[in-house]
């Protein structure tokens, strides 16, 4: 139990590292490739990082006698632990149900977003596969397809086709997908649905520049974005409206140098050596014998 709450510590402690890392050197500071991929690796390093250990210390020399009664102690401490109450099945069993909620909400989005594609009306625009609803949903793209609502001008339409085109080309929805299994299995630490909220603005400034990139007025296009503002979108997909913060507005107002990209990086990779020194380095076992 207690080598099971230091994982779980430790976990969050390198989540946490990872996460200032991010937000100091990386956000709207690099190419959002970097910047997605590391949103990614962050959440398996922090859960990894700990589960290592290389022996490189050298650990104090004990007796062989004195380690079998050590060993003796914790066979008769782990006899009196197995005959009360067992804190482990309760861990798991709130775990379990944690992993359950997580894996029941990304199932029901998808269900829902079946249900708008069931209901629709299939159309292409510009060789992509677009969806008409009935329904006032806010436009939004999974995978391969984008949807629309009922109350979206026409007047408007290649704005969002050329908004949710992005996504589709950056594979974004395997991403979101990639980290809502990361969030089902990691539902305790909190850093990892900030990564998620994260890797969704990554997303959505990855996509704004690219729109702006081809051509597009910057204040129209925010205009466009505040007329489809409101409508249901499944957290699952990427849509036009999401992440619509103040932040987001200034990058797509406001030109981004990304001076020392590069040298911006490189600083990830001793922050990583680190990590690995702390929690993955452990000492040699030594044992001596007993005279």
């Amino acid at each position: 139990m207690r080598e099971v709450v230091i994982y779980l510590l430790e976990v969050i402690v390198c989540s946490g590292v990872l996460a200032a890392l991010y937000s100091l050197l990386i956000e709207r500071r690099v190419d959002f490739l970097f910047a997605r991929m590391f949103l990614l690796l962050s959440v398996v390093l922090s859960a990894v990082i700990p589960m290592i250990n290389i022996p490189v210390w050298e650990a104090a020399i004990v007796p062989e006698l004195a380690q079998a009664a050590v060993g003796e102690v914790s066979a008769e401490v782990v006899a009196e632990v197995t005959t009360g109450f067992n804190y482990a099945t309760l861990l798991w069993a709130v775990y379990g149900v944690g992993v359950a909620l997580c894996v029941g909400s990304f199932v029901l989005q998808m269900v829902n977003v079946l249900r708008i594609r069931r209901a629709g009306q299939m159309t292409r625009f510009e060789g992509i596969a677009v969806v008409r609803s009935q329904q006032n949903i806010a436009s939004f793209s999974l995978f391969n397809t984008i949807y629309i609502g009922n109350n979206t001008a026409d007047v408007d339409l290649p704005t969002i086709v050329a908004h949710e085109r992005s996504h589709i080309s950056h594979h974004h929805s395997v991403e979101r997908v990639i980290m809502e299994f990361f969030k089902a299995l990691l539902w305790w630490n909190p850093f990892v649905w900030i990564a998620s909220r994260r890797l969704v603005e990554a997303h959505e400034f990855e996509a704004d520049s690219d729109v702006i990139g081809s051509g597009c007025d910057a204040k129209q296009y925010v205009t466009t974005l505040l007329k489809h503002l409101f409508g249901y979108s499944p957290e699952i997909a990427n849509g036009l409206h999401n992440s619509l913060t103040k932040k987001r507005l200034k990058m797509i107002l406001k030109t981004n140098s990304g001076r020392y990209a590069l040298l911006r990086k490189i600083a990830v990779i001793p922050v990583v050596g680190i990590l690995f020194t702390l929690f993955s380095f452990t000492t040699k076992q030594a044992v001596a014998q007993d005279v």
